[in-house]
């Protein structure tokens, strides 16, 4: 059994690494649902072992098989060596048996004085006719088989072939040698019985090895969780505005519903996430000094993590670690599992708006910073020495796929190895048949028995199999009130919340009370009193988060209450988040709106405004946003940048080219320079003065783009954290 699972086990690994080998041009998500699939089958091997195997014959065939149309003789010869020396010498002259005995077509015992040449026992010398075995006075005279090594209770060989009437090999023969054969001898030193004891001593103590080896793993991964679980519990939340800032920011690119704990402690030394049910991101005391784009690079990479729920495959690699800690590929395919899943985090992250460049020398510089231990192997940490060469290389290859597989592929991918996971758990392979038809040569249950003068042969019929009683189908199930209990519970909770809103003294109990409202804004009297809170709430911190609520709301009073909070809020915080909720359901209508706000005093409001006009699926982009690129904010003139990136309308693109003789900052002449490469399909003119350009990465976008091919997608920028209450 043990061969079988380690074999098993092999091959597992094998395909998966093959499978990988395939997909080495593809994105490091792809490569990680590879090991994934194969981590999780190999976990799953053992129930799949007790299903009825899929016999696969493809060994050679056994040699308990044989032919249909062997005879008699030579299937007695098989089991009798003194039986197949008679059968090839017949007519030999030495034969102890005489030629008168053997001739005899229709006996099976040979004897001189048989009355009836029909019967197969000799009548006139039998003592007594009801026993079952010959006496020695019925034995032939001439006989060289003494009668007493006749007497063996049972004979070996089937019934059907001691009764064959046409034999010429006596059966008496055939028994005594068989029992000659059967008695134990001092040749013998080992028996069936102390082979299998020897046997059943030796698979206790590879068990009792394998259970020694699956304890001591399993103590070093409790206690890892347990660390973890005390470093969690102990550290301390931040409270820094800028790193709360930082994490709604983020949370928000990743599309999070809610964002993590963030906590602090100085028992770590590089940041790390945790928490199943919980997530929590730990960070080491150094990082409150770290600076702005340290902090986003730092939580794209944690949030990575929770977003692709990593924490569930590490812990799946260790359980099959634990299970197979005596096999070495298993163990190397955790550590390519954990490996795919850096590089998958580090392409999301770098999908999300990181610099490749600086996201990379952000991870040397951490890496170079560790001192002592690192964190507990069961948490997933930023950056470990053992991997970091080949993630570093993979982070500056700008030819890297880094997109994430779409759902209808990851599960077309993981139901294919599923499938042939699956397959090789239950196949076992079977010596194939030699011919056609072949049964195997001894059937104990078939053998004959002598219980009276006259032996008849009887082949017991095949018991057919009980049939299962089919299982009464269930009564469906009353439909109880729960649902309607969910919706009440519901209307409940954001009529109170509506209450708190419109009605308590506390302005961050409102806040609180509309930021609970966002989840129910599909409900009419909802939608109703984040309108009127939005316009008439005297706490603008109120007022915003009922503007971040009714993002994504539908309906007139919505679009109504928004765009006169752009137009006419006073605060700049109130309309740049009602602006963000607008550009969410833009519309033709609301193009003037964000054209005019292009030129509020503020700049959040305007890279709000800049990123609506980008968001509104645009042909012309209106004549304001290509002179916000000479904006004295960086964070205008980039929002600006993508939003005529997205619009690709030809006519901007000597604004562009103006403000790229004049723009300083690299990060933005690049993306101007990406703005212009997008208009290759309308406008290959612009394009084409940028294949002069000095710089090969510029030419290169040109090229690209004047091809058709798309590898320039840029990122969407978030112009705005979500407000938190």
């Amino acid at each position: 059994m043990l061969t079988i699972v380690f074999v098993k086990i092999t091959l597992l690994v094998i395909v998966a690494y093959l499978v990988a080998i395939a997909l080495r041009r593809a994105s490091a998500g792809a490569r990680h649902l590879v090991w994934l699939a194969t981590l999780g089958g190999l976990v799953m091997l053992p129930a799949a072992l007790q299903w009825r195997p899929i016999r696969v014959p493809v060994l050679p065939p056994s040699a308990k098989y044989a032919a249909p149309a062997a005879t008699a003789t030579e299937r007695t010869a098989a089991h009798s060596p003194i039986a197949a020396e008679q059968t090839a010498a017949p007519a030999a002259p030495e034969s102890p048996i005489p030629a008168e005995k053997t001739a005899a077509p229709k006996s099976a015992i040979p004897s001189e004085k048989t009355a009836a040449p029909k019967s197969p026992i000799p009548s006139e010398r039998t003592a007594a006719p009801k026993s079952p075995i010959p006496s020695e006075k019925t034995a032939a005279p001439k006989s060289p088989i003494p009668a007493e090594e006749t007497a063996a209770p049972k004979s070996p060989i089937p019934a059907e072939e001691t009764a064959a009437p046409k034999s010429s090999i006596p059966a008496v023969a055939a028994t005594t040698t068989e029992a000659k054969q059967s008695e134990p001898t001092s040749a013998q030193p080992m028996t069936a019985g102390s082979t299998f004891a020897l046997a059943t001593r030796y698979s206790a103590l590879l068990i009792g090895l394998w259970a020694l080896g699956v304890l001591a793993l399993v103590a070093r991964l409790v206690h890892g969780l347990l660390t973890v679980r005390r470093i969690a519990h102990t550290a301390h939340e931040v409270d820094g505005g800028a790193w709360r800032a930082a994490l709604h920011e983020v949370a928000d690119r990743l599309d999070m519903e809610e964002p993590p704990r963030l906590v602090v402690s100085n028992a770590v030394r590089v940041p790390f996430a945790c928490g199943f049910r919980h997530p929590t991101i730990v960070l080491p005391i150094e990082a409150m000094s770290w600076t702005d784009e340290r902090r986003r690079v730092v939580l794209l990479h944690e949030l990575a993590h929770i977003q692709r729920r990593d924490m569930f495959g590490h812990l799946l690699s260790r359980l099959a670690c634990i299970m197979y800690w005596f096999h070495p590929l298993v163990w190397m395919a955790a550590r390519h599992l954990r490996a795919e899943s850096e590089r998958a985090c580090d392409d999301l992250a770098i999908r999300s708006g990181a610099r490749a460049s600086d996201y990379a020398q952000h991870l040397l510089d951490i890496v170079t910073s560790i001192r002592g231990p690192v964190a507990p192997a069961v948490a997933c940490t930023m950056a470990r020495k053992r991997d970091f060469e080949g993630r570093m290389l993979a982070i500056l290859d700008p030819e890297r796929r880094r997109g994430t597989p779409s759902r209808l592929r990851a599960m077309a991918l993981v139901g294919t190895l599923g499938a042939l996971y699956a397959v090789i758990a239950i196949a076992v392979l079977a010596p194939r048949d030699a011919v056609a038809g072949a049964r195997p040569l001894t059937r104990p249950a078939q053998v004959a028995t002598i219980t009276a003068p006259h032996v008849i042969a009887v082949t017991p019929a095949p018991r057919p199999l009980p049939m299962p009683t089919p299982a009464p189908t269930p009564a469906p199930a009353p439909i109880t009130a729960s649902a309607s209990q969910t919706a009440d519970s519901s209307a409940l909770r954001w009529t109170l919340l509506m209450s708190i809103l419109r009605s308590d003294s506390s302005a961050s109990l409102r806040k609180v009370a509309a930021w609970g409202l966002e989840q129910f804004h599909d409900e009419d009297p909802v939608r109703s009193a984040l309108a009127i809170a939005l316009r008439h709430d005297s706490d603008p911190e109120v007022r915003e988060m009922a503007a971040w609520a009714l993002e994504g709301a539908e309906g007139d009073n919505v679009a109504t209450a928004l765009s006169d909070a752009v137009r006419e809020d006073h605060d700049p915080s109130v309309r740049a988040t009602a602006a963000w909720s607008l550009a969410s359901n833009c519309r033709s209508i609301n193009v003037p709106l964000f054209a005019t706000a292009l030129h509020d005093a503020d700049a959040k409001v305007r890279a709000s405004a800049a990123w609506a006009l980008g968001q509104c699926d645009l042909q012309h982009a209106p004549s304001e946003l290509g002179a916000l690129l000479t904006d004295p904010e960086p964070r205008v003139r980039k929002m600006a940048t993508w939003a005529l990136f997205e619009i690709k309308d030809p006519s901007t693109e000597p604004a562009i080219e103006k403000a790229l003789q004049h723009e300083t900052d690299e990060d933005l002449r690049r993306d101007m320079v990406r703005a212009i490469a997008a208009m290759g399909e309308r406008s290959p003119e612009a394009v084409e003065r940028l294949l002069d350009s000095k710089d090969p990465a510029t030419r290169e976008l040109a090229v690209h783009a004047l091809a058709g091919d798309h590898l320039f997608v840029w990122p969407m920028p978030w112009p705005r954290p979500r407000p938190t209450p």
